[in-house]
C-alpha cells in the first residue's frame, strides 16, 4: 500500500509557470542538499557542473562534486562525478543545520582568475583562490556577519554573490527562513569588509521560508529581479519595477509582489517499506537552492534547481539492533576515538611544513579524515533515516 501511495505521489504534476517546462534531473547520483552551479573548471571551454552537498560526518566536512561535461554547452552530458579539490586536498567548509556548501565560481578578488566561494557555518565566506594551473588553493576565511547580526547570521544561510552597487567588487545576498538581506562589501576586492546587513525581503504575513536567493533580469527588461526558492519546493520572483534608471542598487521598495515560477514540491519526508527501497522522486522536493543561468545557451534564462529531502524507514519495519551490531558499533566507537586523536595531531603537525613535506601530509590527513568517517557511520549510522538530494532543470519555453 506505501509503495502504491509513493507512485500516486509521483504522478502529481509538477505545476510551473508557462514559461517552463517540468523539471528534467541532470544526474543519477543521490546528492544531500544539493547546490549547484556551472563553470568551465577544466579549461575545454565547456561549462561543467558543480553541486555542494550537505556533510554526512563530522570529519569530511560539506563538500563539492564536479560531474565534468563530456557534451557540448548547448547538450551537456556528464560522467561520474570527482570531488573538487583546493590545495592538494578535497575542498570542504564547515557546516552546520542544513546550512551544506553553496559553490559559486567567480573572480572574487579581481585578479582575472576563476575563485571558489562558499559559505559556511559561523558568519564566514570562504574563498578558495584561482589559481595559474587551473586548480584552487587553500581556503581564506571572511567573516560577514557583524555586529548585532552576528548570531542571527551563524548557521542555515544561503550566500549569493554579485556586484550589488556597480563599485567592482563582491556584495552578498543572504538569504535566512523569513527574510533576504543585502550585506554590502565596504572594501575592495583584495582588502574585503563586509558592513551591516540590509533587509531586502521579508514575506507578507511572515508566513513563507525562504532557502536561497538569487539576482537575475528575469524579464530582460535591464533590472535586476529577485528570484526566491523556499522551503516547500516552490520558487518565486520578485519583479525589479524601480525607475528605468539601472544603476540605482536594488532595493526592497522596487519588488513587485512574488509570482509563482514553480509550485510547492513533494514532501521533505518520505516514508519507505525497508532500507533496500528505491524512492526516486521525479520532481523536486523542498529547500531548494537555485540558479538562474541560460543552461542550455539558446538565449534565455533558465532554472538550475537543487533539492533536499529524507526517507525514513516505517518504525514498524525498522531493523533491530542484534547483540553482534551493538558489539560492531562499540568497537567502531573505540576506533573513531583513536583515529580521532590521531587526526588531531596530525593537523597540527601540518602547520609550518615547507611545501613538498606539506603535499605528503595532505595526503596522509585526506586519508585519515576517510578512515575516522568510515569509523563514526559504523558507529552512529542510521540507514532507517537518510539524507537525499536531486539537481534539476527547468527550460524556459
Amino acid at each position: 500500500m506505501k509503495i502504491a501511495l509513493l507512485s500516486l505521489l509521483c504522478m502529481i504534476p509538477v505545476f510551473v509557470h508557462a514559461e517552463l517546462v517540468d523539471p528534467v534531473r541532470l544526474v543519477d547520483e543521490d546528492l544531500p542538499h544539493a547546490a549547484p552551479t556551472m563553470a568551465d573548471l577544466d579549461g575545454d571551454g565547456v561549462r561543467d557542473l558543480v553541486v555542494g552537498l550537505y556533510r554526512d560526518d563530522p570529519y569530511t566536512g560539506a563538500r563539492f562534486k564536479w560531474f565534468r561535461n563530456r557534451g557540448s554547452n548547448q547538450l551537456p552530458v556528464y560522467r561520474a562525478s570527482d570531488w573538487l579539490r583546493a590545495d592538494g586536498s578535497d575542498a570542504r567548509v564547515d557546516e552546520f543545520c542544513f546550512t551544506g556548501a553553496g559553490p559559486q565560481i567567480v573572480d572574487f578578488d579581481s585578479d582575472g582568475l576563476p575563485d571558489l566561494v562558499s559559505g559556511s557555518k559561523d558568519g564566514r565566506l570562504n574563498v578558495f583562490p584561482g589559481l595559474v594551473d587551473g586548480s584552487f588553493g587553500s581556503p581564506v576565511q571572511l567573516t560577514y556577519a557583524v555586529g548585532p547580526f552576528a548570531n542571527r547570521l551563524r548557521h542555515n544561510v544561503r550566500l549569493f554573490l554579485f556586484d550589488w552597487d556597480g563599485d567592482g567588487d563582491q556584495d552578498l545576498l543572504a538569504t535566512r527562513m523569513t527574510t533576504v538581506w543585502i550585506i554590502p562589501n565596504e572594501g575592495s576586492p583584495r582588502q574585503p569588509r563586509f558592513g551591516l546587513p540590509v533587509v531586502l525581503m521579508t514575506p507578507a504575513g511572515g508566513e513563507e521560508s525562504f532557502s536561497s536567493s538569487v539576482t537575475a533580469d528575469w524579464d530582460g527588461d535591464g533590472r535586476s529581479d529577485l528570484v526566491v526558492g523556499r522551503w516547500d519546493g516552490s520558487i518565486a520572483w520578485y519583479r525589479n519595477i524601480g525607475e528605468d534608471d539601472t544603476d540605482v542598487p536594488l532595493q526592497r521598495q522596487m519588488l513587485a509582489p512574488a509570482k509563482e515560477l514553480v509550485a510547492p514540491g513533494m514532501p521533505r519526508l518520505i516514508q519507505i517499506d525497508s532500507e533496500q527501497e528505491d524512492f526516486r522522486p521525479d520532481r523536486p522536493a523542498g529547500h531548494v537552492r537555485i540558479a538562474v543561468m541560460d543552461y542550455d545557451m539558446d538565449g534565455d534564462l533558465d532554472l538550475l534547481v537543487g533539492d533536499a529531502w529524507a526517507s525514513q524507514v516505517s518504525k514498524s519495519n525498522q531493523a533491530k539492533l542484534s547483540d553482534a551490531d551493538v558489539e560492531r558499533r562499540r568497537d567502531a566507537l573505540a576506533l573513531e576515538r583513536e583515529l580521532s586523536r590521531d587526526l588531531d595531531h596530525l593537523q597540527r603537525s601540518v602547520d609550518g611544513e615547507d611545501d613538498e613535506v606539506k603535499a605528503i601530509r595532505m595526503k596522509e590527513l585526506d586519508h585519515l579524515r576517510s578512515r575516522c568517517a568510515l569509523a563514526w557511520r559504523a558507529a552512529h549510522g542510521n540507514r532507517s533515516h537518510r539524507r537525499h538530494g536531486t539537481v534539476w532543470f527547468f527550460e524556459r519555453r
